[in-house]
């Protein structure tokens, strides 16, 4: 009965925690979405440029899975950040027009 009354007691303030920092964690959730998005696709993209590469060079493979990972990560943390700052701009541009439209 203890471990019962234990577990509710646990859940319920769980339910609590969520209730009142449900958006401070949507947004913590969102953050390491996008990290581990970005370490996966740049993880990808390294072993396809060094099967590329030791396929090309009949096993001699020139450059290292680190250096590879590193080139992509920066490749695509960049192209991400340019991704968000286009759509905010054209979602800023959307709602000057809506105010300009509904202002009047």
């Amino acid at each position: 009965m203890a471990n019962f009354l234990l577990f509710t007691l646990v859940v319920v303030l769980l339910g609590i925690f969520i209730r009142i920092f449900w958006v401070q964690l949507f947004i913590i959730g969102a953050i390491i979405g996008i990290i581990l998005n970005i370490l996966a696709c740049s993880l990808i993209t390294a072993l396809c440029f060094c099967f590329f590469a030791w396929f090309l060079s009949q096993g001699e493979g020139y450059g290292s899975l680190g250096t590879y990972f590193q080139y992509s990560l920066v490749a695509y943390t960049v192209g991400y950040i340019v991704y968000m700052l286009i759509i905010y701009d054209l979602i800023g541009i959307g709602f000057k027009y809506i105010r300009r439209i509904f202002g009047k």
